[in-house]
């Protein structure tokens, strides 16, 4: 499964792409936005994790890019701001609050893969 994570926080972007890396998906990683909107395009993702606190575009944008350039897209949003990442539920599969348990966020992609095989 290829998964596609815009995070700014150089650290965090990291230690999830080494993650879900070690767990055998295809892991793309950038750190703003408009290299996320650039990467929906020249590598489209079945799974799209961004932050929504971005430099350039914002993650609400890229989720919404997500939403028109891919056929069925699996978004999760991050932040540590909950009244912004309420307010762009609509655009999301699932929301996480940052700070978040690697181990919590890692069943909530499995589980999604387990659905995306089956319907594959």
């Amino acid at each position: 499964m290829k998964i596609l994570i815009v995070e700014d926080e150089p650290l965090l972007r990291e230690v999830l792409e080494d993650l879900f890396a070690a767990a055998d998906h295809e892991v793309k990683a950038v750190g703003t936005g408009t290299r996320g909107l650039e990467a929906l395009r020249a590598w489209p993702p079945d799974v799209l994790l961004t932050d929504l606190g971005l430099p350039g575009a914002d993650g609400e944008e890229v989720a919404q890019a997500a939403v028109v350039l891919l056929p069925r897209p699996w978004i999760v949003l991050m932040s540590a701001e909950r009244g912004r990442l309420e307010s762009a539920r609509f655009l999301a599969d699932a929301i996480v609050h940052k700070p978040f348990h690697m181990d919590e966020l890692m069943s909530l992609i499995e589980l999604y893969h387990l659905r995306f095989l089956r319907s594959h």
